[in-house]
């Protein structure tokens, strides 16, 4: 039972208002092939390579073993595939400063694997692999984690997104989570960019096959896709407790199943709001909704876009702080549609991107509405960040996403070799 020095636990993990400019993380993942076969390889020696250079970079272990490296707050690490590298940027004022950070660091990475004959890439799903359980790290974590799946799982091995934190206030916490979970549609519809896998075009002509992936996890209850709106944080806490504790830590420091729900195990374990928070800490790493907030950090983090081409890195973040800038009049927008409307929207767009409609409630009409909010959003902020959303109004207004451009390509040329090239750093 939810008791409210635990609610109060909870909502103080986020300020009780953002003060100056919102702050914006990113955290990007790509995935990692071989220059010469084009098949996924490893990073680990990346890692090592980034250390002896003697740049700043220091090692990141797990256990015995070299895990990433980090420097400056920046992570370069594995997520939970061997093969899809992920960067995490620390907490930036200005999406200026987070571009021309990204910028950098995304530059020095890729130079470094090309000496190993690596490519990264700029793109939603391993080109030419199938997902394999031979993909997934090692790692104590993700072993116990795994355990929770089905055998047929394996999909997160080969996906690659890009996550946006933004900073958000306890009374904007419940707010932006259903915002932007009913926003998955118009995201995925914008920044599509995972059509091609197994080395050809999806069979089901899905414009990002690397979301539809997270239907393998259905099993595991509402951690997927657009969960059901919620009224108040209570009640965010009280659907948390109702699922099913994934992993924790034993005395020891190593993970193990707890094998009951969240709720069950915090009642008979849990003897303060403070012990409360540090297993609700543990349970929050396992939800993988399009959006989920995240009271280690006070943010909430959006996860439905694909990796995206070069030179279009900035871009899910500047559409997001834009919503979150005009939060209220994107919510009242929401607000015309039935929910389950847009849980239904959201599973059209993975295929038909802008051209997706349920009902009255037409895809390509709401995210013009929803970017121009956004434009405005960034507008109030007077750092000339509205300029940043260029691209995102191209797209609207070709209705394209990257993965139009790339199943053009395809269909053309029927060649790997030049999508790869277009998406490579």
């Amino acid at each position: 039972m939810i008791v409210a020095e635990c609610l109060d636990q909870f909502t103080s993990r986020f300020p009780a208002e953002v003060v100056g400019e919102r702050r914006i993380g990113i955290k990007k993942e790509f995935p990692v092939i071989s220059s010469r076969t084009f098949r996924a390889t490893g990073s680990k020696e990346l890692f090592r390579q980034l250390v002896a250079k003697g740049n700043g970079w220091i090692p990141l272990v797990d256990g015995k073993n070299l895990a990433g490296c980090t420097k400056d707050g920046i992570v370069v690490a594995n997520s939970s595939s061997i093969c899809t590298l992920e960067i995490s940027f620390p907490p930036q004022d200005s999406l200026y400063q987070a571009k021309i950070l990204e910028g950098e660091v995304i530059c020095e990475v890729s130079q470094e694997l090309k000496t190993m004959d690596s490519l990264m890439l700029g793109y939603g799903i391993q080109p030419l692999n199938s997902a394999g359980n031979d993909l997934w790290q090692k790692s104590d974590r993700i072993c116990a984690m795994r355990r929770n799946f089905p055998n047929a799982i394996s999909g997160a091995t080969i996906t690659a997104a890009d996550n946006v934190c933004l900073e958000i206030s306890s009374k904007e916490l419940i707010e932006a989570n259903n915002v932007f979970n009913a926003l998955a549609p118009v995201i995925i519809a914008i920044f599509a960019n995972s059509p091609v896998w197994k080395g050809s075009i999806d069979h089901f002509n899905r414009r990002s096959v690397r979301e539809d992936l997270w239907k393998e996890w259905e099993p595991c209850g509402q951690r997927i896709g657009v969960p059901n709106y919620f009224n108040s944080a209570e009640e965010y806490l009280r659907h948390l407790q109702s699922l099913k504790f994934w992993a924790t830590k034993d005395k020891a420091g190593r993970y193990f199943l707890p094998e009951q729900s969240f709720g069950s195990w915090v009642a008979q374990n849990a003897n303060n709001g403070s012990e409360f928070m540090g297993y609700l800490l543990e349970q929050e790493k396992f939800i993988w909704t399009c959006a989920r907030p995240r009271a280690k950090y006070g943010t909430i983090e959006i996860r439905s876009a694909c990796s995206q081409p070069p030179d279009a890195e900035i871009l899910p973040a500047a559409f997001c702080l834009g919503v979150m800038e005009n939060l209220n009049a994107i919510s009242n927008l929401i607000r015309l549609y039935r929910w389950k409307d847009w849980k239904i929207l959201y599973q059209k767009s993975i295929t038909y991107g802008f051209n997706a409609k349920v009902g009255t409630l037409s895809l390509d009409s709401v995210a013009e509405e929803v970017l121009a909010l956004a434009y405005e959003g960034l507008e109030r902020r007077y750092l000339g960040e509205e300029m940043l959303l260029s691209d995102a109004f191209a797209r609207l207004y070709k209705r394209e996403a990257p993965a139009e451009r790339i199943l053009r390509l395809m269909k053309e040329t029927k060649d790997l070799k030049k999508i790869i090239k277009k998406v490579a750093y």
